[in-house]
């Protein structure tokens, strides 16, 4: 089961699921909406959550979703299913017929609708009555005690508590303040004038190329004009940057939603050139069967210790698998688990991934470094696979690896962000995990640090816990606060950012930042936290995105989101 991108995709997800005469699942719930006062937090010894009392007669689990037709009234076919008829909107490219008579279409994400009727811009789709179902003898017997509760409960339990030490303020002049802005970008000097700039693939329905902004160190962001990119297919998805030829010039590599991967190396002090060849990437619609890998989470690092960057990538998983008139469609057989594209020095990449294991776990974000502590990077990924357990990558000689699992990741999770780095200063790397996990009924966002230790074991320590469908949705660490302690960043799927300070010893205290404003309900998509001044405390980059709904939310994220920065002082 896919993560839920939020639920305002929750709610019509559940829709198209009744109108096409499926059964409703987990997904389908009445839950309050993300970031309304039904959160409770649990951030410190204050706000631990409390045990819930047991009702009596309630029954427990999920409310399904209710659909009724809006006048009341249902309708009844000839095998006697009632039902009632709503309107989907019809555009060319996102649909196709099913059968000759044109009674039913395959809509959003392969579904297949019945159709009563249709003209050139909305079909009018049958929407049937799903009879609820009553429990088994093993479903009753299922019921959690109290005893249970308080055990789960408990387990959320952490130490981190309050403070208001740092004022952030903001250190984003000329950035974007519209437009979705997504799935990643990466934070680095690329035109070697000393302060650093932010690299980003193109905002998604730009339909443009990469994009730079450059940064004066000072708090003043241009978006850097001339540069020339060859005419490719681009489209929204994450960055890498690094010197893949071994020129000294920095490059990029771009992780395009539903099209593959692309190498562009600079051949000039504003020009890049594609250098990609074995990388794949298909256009939709250009010829052929798109098939082969696409991803919007990208690293690059030397993982096979050959000296050069390698690209690390992770599949996105299912897509829409319909298309238009006189187009291909997008394959979605092997858009999953990890790929490396090892770079062979010149222009040419070698292909490995997990594939031929049959793998169907994928993800919007990874991390890499050495966790084992053995010499050889390993992989760290973010699942969207909920309870997928193996989400580490343990990596050797040659730039093979292997599969492990974390133990200790929550029960019924997905696991939106990743992040690795040393949290308790012991000289291993650690692993912080964002999750958005479901237990006995109740769902949770939280943050938790797997302490690495001797002989591959992991020590868990929550770090901060949310009784709500927020999910973590990116992570980053850094000294925010000049302490030489690492600090923790998450950014939410309501685009909430959560600031920890660290400690020093891999636990935190949860700062209260009211200087960063919620992003009125865009999506947190990528946090960084990087020096981009003189000062030796650094400072945190954000990107959010998102759209309205008029149906579903029509006050949220009217500017489809932003770039934006602060700067975090600390209080007198």
């Amino acid at each position: 089961m896919s993560m839920l991108e939020g639920p305002i995709r929750a709610r019509f997800a559940c829709w198209l699921l009744a109108a096409a005469g499926l059964t409703l699942f987990l997904g389908c719930t009445q839950q309050p909406r993300a970031g309304t006062p039904a959160g409770k937090a649990a951030g410190s010894p204050q706000t631990t959550p409390q045990t819930p009392a047991p009702a009596a007669s309630a029954p427990t689990g999920p409310a399904p979703v209710v659909l009724e037709p809006p006048d009341g009234k249902w309708l009844t076919d000839a095998q006697g299913r009632q039902y009632f008829l709503t309107e989907l909107p019809r555009v060319e490219g996102q649909y196709r017929w099913v059968n000759p008579e044109k009674t039913q279409a395959s809509l959003f994400y392969g579904m297949v609708f019945d159709i009563a009727s249709y003209d050139d811009d909305s079909f009018q789709v049958k929407i049937y009555k799903v009879e609820p179902r009553e429990e088994s003898p093993a479903q009753r017997a299922a019921v959690p005690t109290p005893q249970d509760k308080e055990k789960v409960v408990a387990s959320y339990r952490n130490g981190t508590g309050s403070a208001d030490r740092l004022t952030f303020e903001p250190f984003n002049q000329g950035l974007p303040t519209r437009g979705q802005w997504r799935n990643g970008f990466k934070i680095a000097d690329m035109n070697n004038d000393g302060h650093m700039d932010i690299v980003h693939g193109p905002a998604r329905k730009s339909n443009g190329p990469p994009v730079i902004f450059l940064g004066d160190g000072k708090g003043g962001w241009r978006r850097w004009a001339g540069l020339q990119f060859p005419p490719l297919g681009y489209d929204y998805g994450d960055v890498a940057v690094a010197d893949f030829n071994g020129d000294g010039r920095l490059d990029l590599a771009l992780a395009v939603h539903l099209r593959g991967l692309l190498v562009l190396v600079a051949d000039g002090p504003q020009s890049f050139k594609e250098w990609g060849r074995g990388i794949e990437f298909q256009v939709p619609g250009k010829g052929g069967e798109t098939g082969g890998f696409s991803s919007r989470t990208l690293e690059a690092a030397d993982w096979n210790g050959d000296g050069r960057p390698d690209l690390i990538s992770l599949g996105e998983g299912p897509r829409l698998a319909v298309a238009g008139r006189g187009e291909n469609r997008v394959s979605s057989d092997s858009a999953y688990g990890p790929l490396v594209y090892l770079n062979q020095g010149d222009g040419s990449w070698l292909r490995r991934d997990e594939l031929k294991d049959g793998t169907r776990l994928f993800g919007e974000d990874l991390a890499v470094g050495d966790f084992t502590h053995d010499g050889h990077l390993d992989i760290v990924l973010g699942s969207s696979v909920q309870d997928d357990r193996n989400i580490l990558r343990i990596g050797g000689n040659g730039g093979e690896w292997t599969t492990a699992s974390l133990p200790g990741l929550r029960p019924s999770a997905y696991v939106g962000a990743v992040d690795l780095a040393d949290f308790n200063g012991d000289g291993r790397e650690d692993v912080a995990i964002g999750y958005l996990s479901r237990e006995l009924g109740e769902w949770r966002t939280g943050i938790d640090v797997f302490l690495a230790r001797k002989g591959g074991e992991w020590e868990r320590r929550g770090v901060v816990m949310e009784e709500n469908r927020k999910w973590l949705t990116a992570l980053d660490s850094g000294d925010l606060d000049g302490d030489g302690k690492l600090d923790l960043v998450g950014a939410t799927g309501n685009g909430e950012i959560w600031v920890f300070l660290g400690k020093g010893d891999g636990t935190f205290v949860r700062e209260q930042s009211p200087e960063i404003p919620p992003s009125g309900g865009c999506r947190g998509y990528d946090v960084r936290i990087a020096n981009l001044d003189d000062d030796p405390a650094e400072e945190l980059v954000a990107e959010f995105a998102g759209e309205s709904s008029a149906m579903f939310a029509p006050t949220q994220c009217l500017n489809e989101g932003s770039l934006t920065a602060w700067k975090a002082r600390v209080k007198k």
